[in-house]
């Protein structure tokens, strides 16, 4: 009666002070769990080999052996988590620039990452969202998943291609750092319109380079129409965007004002 009584104590884990062993029970039986089964015995009374006191670990690498084996586990199943998600926002990112024509209007081939575009107004880039000139004034800030160690060029630009920003040799993703091409103008879209698209690009260079480019300053149009971000990519062999985004945005109140600052009356 003592016996069973112990050994069911033994089997949830409660104290019980009379039974010296029963700790050991509880690690052997848990290293036992953890060894491979052995290879099926020729003797056919018995189907498998019992483990002997060889098979049976220390309670120290019991321990240790399940907490590698969980952390391999969470390994693998993290690995696979981050794999998924990276498939799901590439499919995501080729998937909206192919549905909006920016592939192969823009560029012929879509980037598989995203660029994350934040305004000081508090709006945010998402892969087509429409936004207002009002909103999008401002430079925004600009990330990527990027090497400090490489160089990067990121251009905005539209679908009926207008240079409204491009910055060059930025090292990782610090865009103030970078070297600009042509200063930050936002969306002007002409009264009506429609809806137009707004590109942003990432190229990763193959080094710092020297771009014979004019300096384009934020207050004046000038040398910013028929601009081609596939062409300037091929003339500087920066190969195919590496990551991207856009919105969309009609006119506003604030486009007049944006005019004025070029010194235009409109453009399309």
């Amino acid at each position: 009666m003592t016996s069973h009584r112990n050994q069911n104590l033994c089997e949830t884990g409660e104290h019980v002070p009379a039974v010296g062993n029963c700790q050991s029970k509880v690690n052997r039986a848990a290293s036992i769990k953890l060894i491979r089964r052995p290879h099926r015995s020729k003797d056919a009374a018995a189907p498998f080999n019992e483990p002997t006191p060889a098979h049976v670990h220390s309670t120290a690498a019991n321990k240790s052996g399940a907490f590698l084996f969980h952390i391999d586990i969470f390994a693998v199943k993290a690995d696979s988590m981050v794999n998924r998600v990276f498939s799901e926002v590439t499919s995501t990112v080729t998937n909206s620039f192919e549905a909006n024509q920016v592939v192969p209007d823009v560029v012929p081939k879509a980037p598989t990452a995203l660029v994350k575009v934040v305004f000081p107004s508090g709006v945010e880039v998402n892969e087509g969202n429409e936004l207002t000139p009002t909103q999008v004034k401002d430079v925004p800030t600009v990330t990527w998943d990027a090497s400090p160690d490489e160089f990067y060029t990121l251009a905005m630009t539209e679908l009926r291609e207008f240079e409204h920003w491009l910055v060059v040799n930025i090292p990782g993703n610090d865009v103030t750092a970078g070297e600009t091409l042509a200063a930050y103008i936002g969306s002007g879209p002409s009264q009506n319109s429609g809806l137009h698209r707004y590109v942003y690009l990432v190229y990763k260079q193959p080094s710092r380079l020297t771009f014979d480019e004019p300096r384009l300053p934020n207050t004046s149009a000038d040398n910013r129409t028929n601009f081609f971000i596939a062409k300037f990519a091929e003339k500087y062999e920066l190969g195919d965007p590496i990551a991207g985004n856009f919105y969309q945005a009609q006119y506003d109140d604030y486009v007049p004002i944006l005019f004025e600052q070029l010194g235009i009356d409109t453009y399309n």
